[in-house]
């Protein structure tokens, strides 16, 4: 890099930083001018009201970058032209043989520098501060009002709801969780409890639901005759299936470990770390009494699909494609044979329970498999989610067969890339005007922003009069990129 290469991006970085400086302050001020009551409701030492200002606008101060970005950079490079002729180096440089556009290639490198850390900002840090951008005023300090989750979709297609949302604690109250088959239409499973909090199983991130229950249709589309729930697992498949299983006979008193059995008719997959069977006992085969046992650490897990381990065979396995409905999980679970006779009329409470068999749960829950996080219901509460999302996120999104306002999504992801295409192309509006020698600093200045506004004007005007995603993203460009070429061009070198 030449002398006059570095004398040029310095004048340029520092006077970009000057201008960052006074903006932001701008920017700061003014928001906290019109927020002053709501920092004024949080109760403490005027040193922690000012601890809590600090930091709400710390974090928004990464946002602010991404949206003033662009205009900072364009200021910077106006005023590194106007200093530089105001002093007349522009005159001895020309003088010197040197092309005022050789003098303009510094700056659009700098300016492209500038650009890279202005998509770092917005893909990396406003995602990673998003749930703290949405915060209001009001809210910081461990404040945050709840509100009711209506109808949210995960990248399952599975719809949420719920009653209330504590953004404090991250837990929904009286949660609904509705999944459907791949076209929309038909419902698969239903599940509902009292509280769901999030959490992971192993390598699957979810929601544990307090009290869940879980109903569903299996093979064939017939509904379960039975609804599943986190104290009782209805199931055929009895103790005397597990021991069969095991190729144990049915006296044998021996524990099997790494407990495996599926059932069919609820598309589920038994799990356990070891099976304890009941004392066989000859006068209990002999009345019909059914052999018992326990469960250690036992998991149900219930899949879209199972399928034929072999053709014809009567084992089943879940189906490559099928994705995990829900699962139970017990500290244990005993088995419980159906109720008959007077021993079901005496306890008509729980009718469901009493007729079939089914495993008993100790300290039962149900875990349903969910990307959604407590950040995400944040983030669409508020309304910004899109805005805060980084490009991968977004694509994401947009893979799923049903979201709401794809149009949205489709814009906003197009202008990630189109906004720093902007940044550059303002730049080169603005940069013909300054170097322009026929009229004066003050005409070229105000000129300068008559175009820079003319493009922002048709940017936003495209993006809000309902054309197509790609064409509201990519239209200004199409544009005014061979408009600020020609000009550039045309500039007295």
């Amino acid at each position: 890099m030449k002398i006059i290469d570095r004398y040029i991006v310095r004048n340029f970085l520092v006077s970009t930083l000057l201008w960052f400086v006074v903006m932001m302050s701008m920017r700061v001020v003014i928001d906290l001018f019109m927020n002053m009551d709501e920092f004024a409701e949080h109760e403490g030492s005027t040193w922690q009201v000012m601890g809590i200002i600090a930091i709400y606008y710390g974090c928004q101060l990464l946002e602010y970058i991404a949206q003033m970005g662009g205009l900072v950079i364009l200021m910077g490079a106006v005023t590194t032209i106007f200093l530089m002729n105001r002093s007349n180096e522009l005159v001895a440089l020309l003088a010197s043989g040197v092309s005022l556009h050789r003098v303009v290639w510094p700056i659009v490198i700098g300016a492209m520098a500038l650009n890279v850390l202005l998509i770092i900002d917005q893909e990396i840090f406003v995602p990673a501060f998003a749930d703290r951008l949405v915060l209001k005023p009001d809210e910081m300090g461990g404040k945050r009002k709840g509100f009711n989750v209506r109808l949210i979709t995960d990248g399952q297609r599975t719809v949420w709801y719920s009653e209330w949302f504590n953004p404090t604690t991250g837990r929904m109250q009286n949660p609904l969780v509705l999944g459907r088959d791949k076209k929309l239409l038909n419902l698969k499973v239903q599940a509902f409890g009292t509280e769901a909090r999030h959490a992971k199983m192993g390598d699957l991130p979810g929601w544990f639901i307090l009290g869940g229950r879980l109903q569903g249709t299996a093979r064939r589309g017939k509904v379960w005759r039975s609804i599943q729930d986190s104290r009782y697992i209805s199931t055929y498949v009895s103790p005397s299936k597990l021991l069969s299983l095991a190729r144990q006979p049915e006296q044998s008193n021996r524990p099997i470990r790494n407990v495996w059995a599926s059932d069919e008719d609820y598309d589920m997959v038994i799990r356990a770390e070891r099976f304890i069977p009941a004392p066989y006992s000859s006068d209990d085969s002999a009345a019909g009494r059914l052999r018992g046992g326990k469960l250690e650490r036992p998991t149900f897990t219930f899949f879209s699909k199972l399928v034929p381990r072999e053709e014809g065979g009567d084992v089943f396995v879940p189906a490559p494609d099928a994705r995990v409905i829900g699962i139970f999980t017990a500290k244990s679970a005993s088995w419980q044979p159906r109720l008959t006779g007077k021993a079901a009329r005496s306890r008509p409470s729980d009718q469901n329970r009493n007729r079939y068999d089914h495993w008993l749960l100790e300290d039962g829950e149900l875990f349903i498999v969910s990307d959604l996080t407590p950040q995400d219901l944040i983030l669409r509460k508020s309304g910004r989610a899109q805005q805060l999302m980084s490009f991968r996120s977004m694509s994401k999104m947009l893979r799923l067969e049903h979201i709401p306002n794809r149009a949205g999504v489709e814009l906003t992801r197009h202008a990630r890339v189109t906004d720093a295409i902007s940044n550059l192309l303002m730049l080169l509006l603005g940069l013909p005007f300054i170097l322009s020698r026929e009229r004066n600093i003050k005409a070229s200045a105000g000129l300068c922003m008559l175009m820079v506004g003319a493009y922002y004007a048709l940017i936003y005007m495209c993006r809000y009069i309902g054309l197509p995603p790609v064409w509201a993203a990519w239209l200004p460009i199409l544009l005014f990129g061979p408009v600020a070429v020609v000009m550039l061009d045309s500039v007295k070198t």
